[in-house]
């Protein structure tokens, strides 16, 4: 797994804890998903969403956020 940068960091704990709907275009969110920490899906509604996978729940859990 590559280095995670503090602005990707700090978009993983935003993810996580938002309800918010957050771009799947960010350039963080894209290297989140490359590291597989998070997913982009269309819900219901036709809309992206961004969620936290698995992997990334237990990289946050590591650092005390999960």
């Amino acid at each position: 797994m590559k280095v995670l940068s503090h602005h990707e960091i700090a978009k993983l704990v935003v993810v996580y804890g938002s309800t918010e709907r957050i771009a799947p275009s960010d350039p963080d969110v894209l290297a989140l998903q490359r590291a597989n920490l998070v997913e982009v899906f269309a819900n219901k509604s036709d809309h992206l969403k961004v969620c936290v996978t698995e992997k990334g729940t237990e990289f946050l859990s590591r650092l005390g956020f999960a």
